[in-house]
Order: structure tokens, then sequence, then C-alpha cells
């Protein structure tokens, strides 16, 4: 199951090099990240029972899964660009807000007035 998710993930990558923006970044990050927090609990088991010749085995493996979710969250949580909601800055003023809609019917200014 882990690895056809796995793999999924990669035709995602594939098809996000067609066709480069954040959007398809953004969900494969949100997709590792998911993956990662099935994965560490019971790669962090393992230490307590793995075999000695397969402890570095798991010590790269789980050194992959942090790695992962370390660049994830970093991408997804804290980089100001790219994170999932946006920030703003101080002085931006209403930049962030939904703009008014235009007046229509009967108190709507007819055009060129002031």
């Amino acid at each position: 199951m882990y690895g056809l998710a796995f793999v999924g993930m990669g035709v995602y990558f594939g098809y996000a090099l067609r066709r480069p923006t954040w959007v398809h970044a953004r969900g494969q990050l949100l997709g590792f990240l998911a993956y990662d927090a099935v994965l560490i609990g019971p790669f962090l088991h393992g230490f307590s029972v793995v075999r000695p010749e397969y402890l570095p085995r798991l010590v790269v493996a789980t050194a992959i899964v942090v790695g992962s979710a370390a660049l994830a969250v970093y991408y997804l949580l804290l980089h100001p660009p790219t994170r999932l909601w946006p920030v703003a800055r101080p002085g931006a003023g209403s930049s962030y807000r939904r703009q008014a809609a235009p007046r229509r019917g009967a108190d709507a200014r007819p055009a060129g007035s002031a």
C-alpha cells in the first residue's frame, strides 16, 4: 500500500514537471507530508526492535522521511512566499482583503459622473 502511494505521488511529480506551477508543487508537498506522517511512527518504533545488520538501512530510510517532512513543513508553513495562507506585510493595507463588488441597479452612478 505504501508503495502504491509513493508511485502515485511520483506520477504526479512527473505531471508537475510538464506543468511547473506552485499549485502542483503544493499538492505534492502535502502528499509527501502525509506519507511521511504515516511512516515516521513505524520507523521510529523499528529502532527498538531492529537487528543490527538492518540498522544502517533503517537510519537511511528514517533520515529520508524526516528530511522530506522538514522540507514540506518549511515550504508549506514557514516560507512566506509559498506558505498555505497569505500573510499581510506591515503597511500593505487591504491587499489581501476581498474588493467590494461594483454597484449595480438604482444606486449605481452613470459612467463619467463624479
